[in-house]
């Protein structure tokens, strides 16, 4: 599920038990739990959620570094058009907006 990663990316580095990531995403809990065995980049442990505050088995968005340099979203490498340019990722539609930003301000120089 696409929409997990992105929410948990937007709470990163904090922890998020099931319960309260789907109540936050309104989604049914059952689905959330399947997508979060289903979904690579999440990290599992015993830790504080930070909506109920409870210490419990919660999930957290795992690497920062899979967030594109632009619009600062999750890039997902097996959905969405990506790549890595000087150590930054970018989604494609990203990249080829800065690069139709600096062929304006050239055409205007």
């Amino acid at each position: 599920m696409h929409q997990v990663l992105e929410f948990l990316s937007a709470y990163y580095p904090r922890y998020l038990c099931p319960p309260c990531l789907a109540k936050l995403m309104t989604e049914q809990e059952p689905a959330v739990r399947a997508a979060l065995t289903a979904t690579a980049g999440l990290e599992f442990a015993t830790a504080y959620c930070m909506n109920c505050e409870a210490s419990t088995q919660a999930v957290r968005f795992k690497h920062r570094s899979m967030v594109c340099v632009v619009c600062e979203k999750v890039v997902i490498p097996p959905i969405e058009n990506w790549m890595r340019i000087n150590e930054g990722l970018y989604h494609s539609r990203c990249w080829d907006r800065i690069q139709a930003r600096v062929g304006r301000d050239m055409k205007q120089a």
